[in-house]
């Protein structure tokens, strides 16, 4: 008996804490997301029903999966299904803040073998909608080219899918889409929105109906590289569309949605990693495409790799007593730590040498006790004119803008130069309307077309995007560490891009101003062109069907060329465009310019635009005047009032102001201690919204 009871007993106290830690130790190596969990806070969770302040129902089951809700007015049987190929994302346990309001949900295996999926869900209660994050992680050595599916299933057969544009049946969602309108057949259900990117991405879905429309997927095609995530952000929404909406009601439905609005409470580092947020495609402006991880087609790794031909790739660590460049401006000694990578004379494309801080000349190298140290400990003495490719360890900036470095310049002949003293940098650009001399810190870079002869574009800080030219007769000039002062001839600058523009590339804020836009008075032109300066001239007139009405150009709140909308409805005066004119005090016009071109107050003097020439004018903020400001604050005390008259009153006024109210009501409404005034704000407030 006692030999059973040894042989049987259950193992002591320590012995099965030891265990336990163990084992959750060995769970949490696989998932570093559970461990990221326990920090965030969130504790285990169950689905359960939540509805939001706008009064829709939302049930996410433990796999991301949205269900039909219990309020009977959805056409949704299942939505926001995570696919790859045949198989279904699935979490054991799903994992939430304590309030409820964020999920995060880990994917049980892999998929295709290696990438590990989590879910990040969000509640966005006050629009009425829900913010998904889908974390793409690869931990192997390799890029990985992921396809996938966002899958959604309909309960009622749908009457029509629509892009946020207004395109039925949109196919893959094109330039300025960013996401679809589901309309349902019947009129008392709710219509679903799915946002899918931003207006400005390259990474956008196919959209793609099945079973007679009761069934829509997305489809997505995404490289995640090798050792890192990739992250793609998107929202659903319910709301109330009319059976054809037009584009103004698609604009008003999609804009609390629009993924900018979305950024400043992602998980800590998923921000960086968001593909569908950007233009991508390693632009001139993109960073990456300066800094790249791969270098005269080799990739950068933790050690020195040097090529031989096609075939021949050797490992090792490479030394160099001294290397020097002759250059067409002069010989300039280059310290081995700042080298990135070497061309030498075996390689097709010349000899050249790249530098840690993105510079790239061209000449003849010379190296002193060039050796290259294989693994195995043997060494190789080199010769620059027998050398293929040598590419240097990442040691460089690592996606980071070097230090001391105020922009970095190419040439049309493939070199790239950094120019360090910022305040000392002119520009002379022209474009169509005008021209303007900037300083280096006026622009976040220039970037040319891969055809050649094509017009630079220039980005300027403020947010103006234009097609500019150099004349023959300018240059810049500025100094480089290497060869002293050197002189540029406008016509030979490729690209540009400039040192902020680099240093917060990657953070939430810089993403949301981006997509949001400017917050000054703008105009957008052709060629997808925006001139970023308020309208110079005193008054326009918009010749209407009733007559002529005139407009204060600081009243505009937006005026949109639609020209092409009512071209076959409308007969005017002449062939001038038409525009449809919102204003911030209230009311619209729809009407032609009298005028047949527009100033704009631009530094350093004004540009005429033609009217024809004119895509849209916008004031972002309203220019509220001082006896506006006056009134608006007596209306606000008269919340307050002891007469109930008064209150509504007053209460009614500041409905019909409007936007012309809203900042001072806004302010108001986190200085008042008066419930009465702090509701009736948040009434007025929300009927804005």
């Amino acid at each position: 008996m006692n030999a059973s009871r040894t042989l049987h007993r259950e193992p002591s106290r320590h012995a099965m804490t030891s265990l336990l830690v163990m084992a959750l130790a060995t769970t949490l190596a696989f998932m570093p997301e559970a461990a990221s969990a326990q920090q965030q806070g969130l504790v285990p969770t169950s689905p359960q029903m939540r509805r939001d302040k706008v009064g829709n129902d939302w049930y996410v089951e433990q796999n991301g999966q949205i269900s039909r809700n219990s309020s009977g007015n959805s056409i949704l049987s299942g939505a926001m299904s995570l696919v790859f190929g045949s198989e279904q994302f699935y979490c054991n346990q799903p994992m939430g803040t304590p309030d409820g309001k964020e999920l995060m949900l880990q994917g049980n295996q892999p998929f295709m073998g290696a990438i590990q999926v989590t879910r990040h869900i969000r509640f966005l209660e006050k629009e009425g909608g829900l913010r998904y994050l889908e974390v793409f992680n690869n931990p192997t050595g390799r890029d990985i080219t992921l396809n996938f599916e966002l899958r959604q299933n309909f309960s009622g057969q749908v009457k029509s899918i629509i892009s946020d544009r207004g395109r039925e049946n949109p196919g893959t969602l094109e330039k300025h889409e960013s996401g679809v309108a589901v309309v349902p057949a019947s009129a008392g259900a709710n219509a679903w929105l799915f946002t899918y990117s931003s207006p400005q991405s390259q990474v956008k879905p196919r959209i793609s109906a099945q079973n007679q429309r009761y069934q829509m997927s997305a489809f997505f095609t995404i490289t995640v590289p090798a050792g890192k995530s990739a992250s793609l952000m998107h929202t659903v929404a319910q709301t109330r569309l009319s059976v054809r909406p037009d584009a103004s009601d698609l604009e008003k439905a999609f804009k609390p949605f629009t993924l900018a609005r979305h950024l400043r409470e992602l998980p800590k580092g998923t921000a960086p990693t968001l593909v569908n947020l950007r233009g991508g495609g390693g632009g001139a402006l993109d960073l990456a495409s300066w800094f790249p991880e791969e270098l005269l087609g080799i990739k950068r790794e933790a050690v020195d790799v040097l090529a031989m031909g096609e075939g021949t790739r050797l490992r090792g660590r490479a030394t160099c007593a001294r290397l020097s460049v002759q250059h067409r401006h002069g010989k300039a000694d280059i310290p081995w730590q700042q080298v990135a990578a070497i061309a030498g004379g075996r390689h097709d494309g010349g000899q050249r040498v790249y530098l840690v801080d993105g510079q790239i000349f061209r000449g003849t190298l010379e190296a002193e006790e060039l050796k290259f140290v294989l693994g195995s400990g043997l060494q190789m003495d080199m010769k620059i004119e027998a050398l293929d490719r040598l590419v240097l360890a990442g040691q460089g900036p690592a996606g980071e803008w070097p230090p001391g470095v105020a922009a970095l310049l190419e040439t049309g002949s493939g070199e790239r130069w950094a120019l360090r003293d910022a305040g000392a940098t002119t520009f002379r650009l022209s474009s169509a309307w005008g021209q303007r001399e900037v300083k280096l810190t006026d622009l976040v870079g220039l970037s040319s077309g891969a055809e050649e002869g094509s017009i630079p574009v220039a980005a300027f800080r403020d947010g103006s995007r234009l097609r500019v030219w150099m004349g023959s007769q300018d240059s810049v000039e500025f100094s480089s560490a290497l060869l002293g002062k050197q002189t540029v001839p406008g016509v030979q600058i490729r690209a540009l891009v400039v040192a902020s523009t680099g240093a917060s590339a990657s953070g939430e804020e810089e993403l949301a101003a981006e997509e949001a836009g400017p917050t000054v008075p703008f105009a957008d032109l052709p060629a997808e062109q925006r001139l970023v300066a308020p309208v110079a001239d005193a008054v326009l007139h918009a010749v209407t069907a009733g007559g002529v009405v005139p407009i204060d150009p600081t009243g505009i709140k937006d005026m949109r060329n639609v020209t092409e909308d009512i071209a076959q409805t409308q007969v005017g005066a002449d062939d001038s465009p038409w525009f449809q004119i919102e204003l911030w005090g209230g009311g619209s016009v729809l009407g032609q310019l009298r005028e047949s071109s527009v100033r704009f107050r631009v530094p350093g003097g004004e540009w005429t635009v033609p009217t024809n020439e004119i895509l849209r004018i916008a004031n972002p903020v309203p220019k509220i005047a001082e006896a506006t400001l006056a009134r608006v604050g007596q209306l606000i005390r008269d919340l307050g009032h002891d007469d109930w008259k008064v209150r509504e009153k007053a209460t009614g006024e500041l409905r019909l102001l409007g936007e012309l109210a809203k900042p001072s009501l806004q302010e108001a409404f986190k200085q008042s201690e008066d419930a009465e005034v702090k509701r009736r704000i948040e009434t007025v407030l929300g009927e804005m919204e």
